[in-house]
Parts: structure tokens; C-alpha cells; sequence
């Protein structure tokens, strides 16, 4: 990437980031600040009931399309597939390092 002073290393994951980076592209956290591990969990536990909301407003889509629409297959599910994944990937990405971090202490 270039020499280590012209980067920001992230201190979750440890990816390395352009100076004026904010935010890590690997795991969303904010660069520059330390860890958040309470906040971190209380993210994780609001991802999972967000993964659960899209889950079900998906099945709700479906189940209207079809009493709606009489099984024709008229669906808009773009939103909470949306949802959905990016609240997932957020979930697997924060669970994944909080166990990192938990092996790391012992």
C-alpha cells in the first residue's frame, strides 16, 4: 500500500487504510478511536433482531404478493433483502471479531 506512516491501520481487524479514512472497509469500525467492546455487543444484538425484522417483512411481502396478486408473482423485495444482507454481513463481521478479541484476552 504504501510506507506504514502514510497509512491508518484499523485496530479490530488490521487493515490498512489511506490517511483520510474514517471508517475500516473490513469490519466498519471507526478508525483512529478505541475499541467499543460493550457498544460493539449492543451493535451485534441489534443487528440480529434486524436480520430477524427484514426476515420477516420479506415473508410478509411474499405472503401479501400472493393474496394480493393471487399467486402471480408481483413481489418488490428489494428493501429487505437489502436489509437483510447488510445487516448480516454486519452481524457475521462483529460476532466473528468479538470472538477474535475474546481468544486474544485469555
Amino acid at each position: 500500500m504504501g510506507s506504514p506512516m502514510d497509512t491508518l491501520k484499523c485496530e479490530l481487524c488490521g487493515l490498512e487504510h489511506m490517511p483520510g479514512a474514517t471508517r475500516c472497509d473490513g469490519c466498519d469500525q471507526v478508525l483512529g478511536q478505541p475499541l467499543d467492546i460493550p457498544g460493539m455487543r449492543e451493535e451485534l444484538r441489534q443487528m440480529r433482531l434486524r436480520v430477524l425484522l427484514s426476515v420477516a417483512a420479506l415473508l410478509l411481502m411474499i405472503l401479501g404478493s400472493f393474496v394480493l396478486f393471487e399467486g402471480a408473482g408481483v413481489i418488490y423485495l428489494t428493501a429487505p433483502i437489502a436489509i437483510g444482507f447488510h445487516s448480516a454481513w454486519r452481524w457475521r463481521a462483529l460476532s466473528r471479531h468479538l470472538r477474535t478479541l475474546a481468544t486474544r484476552r485469555t
